[in-house]
């Protein structure tokens, strides 16, 4: 018997994440997308219907998210089936409370995966994951541990729900963070001369900040190489969708101005 699995949303991370299952296992995936045009080797329709294994949820928002799972015809689905719930949406703290809360009261499986990484990774099947599982069942142990096989690379289990949540939020805000002060540090930004080779051959090879800078040093000076998925407004949605990193980022903003004010006083 085939293990079934459906997809519900289809963006730019889920492309990939798709193909790879396509690819490397024998899973009948479906996908539901009210969007998609590319041609893709499964089944794909315009709203939820069917019985599945794994119910994976990847969504722009976190209305989206608790529109899919809150409605009565899909948890009437989940139940009778004895789906598996995987959320994979980078979604609030508060939201992915509310989700669990949702999940309990309708007895249901949950999973927390919020995706993090490039469009690249996707891609390529490269994906960390950060995940809470609360599956006990061995034939869905399975097939979750397959489906975790065919698109990442690294799975880091956390034993404690939301914790997923609330570390992915934190870890992308705090590249975003670094994103920043290597666009505003960057020393093309600086009157070197012929000293820039020298300056950006030190930054990319001596000292601590140079594991940072050697990787994505070259993808800021060049801003026809950055690709979407490298964008810091990417990356600071995130931090829309918690207080708690949100005050973080504006604290670091003013920081660093001021940091940035008094340093211009000192070599002018």
């Amino acid at each position: 018997m085939e293990n079934k699995i459906i997809v519900v949303g289809y963006g730019i991370m889920t492309t990939g994440i798709v193909k790879n299952i396509l690819s490397k296992t024998d899973f009948d995936v479906s996908i539901v997308s009210k969007h998609l045009t590319e041609r893709i080797n499964c089944t794909v329709m315009s709203t939820f219907a069917g019985d599945y294994d794994l119910v994976i949820g990847c969504f722009k928002n976190d209305r989206e998210s608790f529109n899919f799972w809150s409605e009565e015809s899909v948890l009437k689905s989940l139940r009778e089936n004895n789906s598996i719930c995987i959320e994979l949406s980078s979604l609030s703290m508060k939201c992915i409370e509310d989700w669990y809360k949702l999940v309990d009261k309708n007895k249901l499986t949950a999973v927390e995966v919020p995706i993090t990484g490039s469009r690249i990774g996707a891609e390529n099947g490269t994906l960390p994951l950060f995940l809470y599982s609360e599956i006990k069942n061995i034939y869905y142990k399975n097939i979750f541990c397959e489906f975790c096989k065919a698109i990442s690379t690294k799975q880091y289990n956390f034993h404690n729900r939301v914790n997923p949540t609330r570390f992915k939020l934190m870890y992308n805000a705090w590249g975003a963070v670094m994103l920043y002060t290597l666009r505003e540090f960057n020393p093309e930004n600086f009157e070197y001369g012929k000293d820039l080779s020298l300056v950006n051959h030190i930054v990319e090879s001596d000292g601590w900040m140079s594991l940072f800078a050697s990787s994505k040093l070259k993808q800021v000076q060049d801003n026809k190489s950055m690709q979407s998925d490298f964008k810091l407004r990417y990356m600071i949605k995130d931090l829309k969708l918690d207080t708690e990193f949100t005050l973080l980022a504006i604290q670091f903003y003013f920081d660093s101005t001021m940091m940035w004010k008094k340093f211009n006083r000192r070599v002018i």
